[in-house]
């Protein structure tokens, strides 16, 4: 027999119920009664993309080859790519600057709950 997963593992890894999982396997025409019970890594990996389904592939992008290439092209691209890594940048600093903002509120949540808490 090929590789097996058992469900209890798939379950976790889904973050699904085990007997929910269990019922979708049966549902697949396998009959499983137990988290310890195997699957194939086949049907594992049908139910993953029933759950967790990928996203479409990205597009291929052509790139024209030319002979030659005039320093104007060269200077072209130059500006090109620094206004890409410019943009890219400023993403991470907004990013940055979110993820700062998240935890803050985090904390503050947290504060908020530890004084809900003494007043019951």
């Amino acid at each position: 027999m090929g590789e097996t997963i058992p469900v209890k593992i798939l379950a976790e890894e889904l973050k699904l119920d085990t007997n929910r999982l269990i019922d979708e396997i049966r549902r697949e025409g396998v009959d499983v009664s137990v988290p310890s019970s195997s699957v194939s890594k086949e049907l594992a990996e049908k139910i993953r993309a029933k759950y967790f389904p990928r996203k479409g592939v990205l597009k291929k992008r052509t790139i024209n080859v030319r002979e030659t290439v005039t320093t104007e092209d060269v200077a072209g691209y130059e500006a090109t790519i620094d206004q890409f890594i410019a943009e890219m940048e400023r993403i991470q600093r907004e990013m940055t600057e979110d993820r700062r903002e998240i935890m803050a509120l985090q904390v503050e949540t947290r504060t908020m709950l530890a004084q809900l808490i003494k007043a019951a």
